[in-house]
């Protein structure tokens, strides 16, 4: 019957972190990777339908997760440079090869094409 109750304790727990997470979530976050093409990235949204770690996969589920651009940075360095962490095709972490993989499943998926995250203004 302890055993039960620890278990039950520890995942009443992590789903209160989750929820409490996405509660804090920002609405949207500015991506400033390139002046000439920011991007107003809908977090919110992502993060009402999948865990922090799906994008966030380096974050030790300590403290608030870090901004893309802390590690996918404009130049070649430990993590693949933002350019290619937004848009491999091959990549189900990559914004772009996430939304291609929905859309191939026949899911309801976001942009696909540039024009669609970097509206001219």
């Amino acid at each position: 019957m302890k055993k039960i109750l620890s278990i039950a304790v520890a995942l009443a727990f992590v789903l209160g972190v989750t929820v409490v997470m996405a509660a804090t979530a920002p609405k949207t976050v500015t991506l400033k990777a390139n002046p000439k093409k920011v991007v107003e990235f809908p977090h919110k949204i992502h993060s009402d339908k999948f865990k922090c770690e799906t994008c966030h996969h380096k974050w030790d589920k300590k403290g608030e997760p870090r901004a893309c651009l802390t590690c996918h940075k404009k130049k070649a360095g430990d993590a693949p440079r933002f350019f290619k962490a937004f848009h491999d095709r091959k990549s189900d972490r990559s914004c772009l090869g996430c939304h291609k993989k929905m859309a191939k499943e026949g899911k309801k998926s976001g942009p696909t094409k540039c024009a669609q995250c970097h509206v001219k203004k």
